[in-house]
């Protein structure tokens, strides 16, 4: 009867240890990534994945860079599109396009890349996809053109 007791509490016993060491590392991937944690993985060595470097900016901001030194304009929407407008001195470089990639390992890495499409989700897309490959200095258009043409409106107005 004993040993029988002795086997339930050691049994007891196991299994609290079990589901308190699940909780805690369900807790430990639930909990907030603190900054110093985050800085610490972004600098970890470059035998591991690539690090993105994607910035979104609004249009004030974006017009800002396109002032900057060693900066291309990409215009990652369809032709059609574009025929109703663009920033000037814009590569034209259709994302959806299957010479996209081609055209994308044709550009200089070093460069700051400025990237818009009609809203903003094209253009992350294709960020992405540079990214990927190497670019390190990219910045995507939050709101694409349509952010951008109201924001020339907003100034001319004023």
């Amino acid at each position: 009867m004993r040993r029988l007791f002795f086997c339930f509490i050691l049994l007891l016993g196991s299994l609290s240890l079990i589901t308190s060491c699940n909780n805690q590392a369900s807790q430990e991937n639930n909990a907030p990534v603190s900054e110093a944690e985050t800085m610490s993985a972004a600098n970890e060595s470059d035998t591991e994945e690539p690090r993105k470097s994607i910035i979104e900016v609004d249009a004030v901001a974006f017009q800002n860079k396109m002032k900057e030194a060693n900066v291309v304009l990409i215009d990652v929407r369809k032709p059609g599109e574009i025929e109703n407008g663009k920033i000037e001195n814009a590569l034209e470089m259709d994302v959806t396009s299957p010479d996209f990639k081609e055209k994308m390992q044709a550009l200089d890495r070093e460069k700051t890349y400025l990237v818009y499409c009609a809203s903003g989700m094209r253009s992350l897309r294709a960020c992405n996809l540079m990214s990927e490959n190497g670019f390190k200095n990219l910045y995507n258009l939050d709101g694409g053109y349509d952010a951008w043409t109201r924001s020339q409106e907003a100034q001319k107005q004023n």
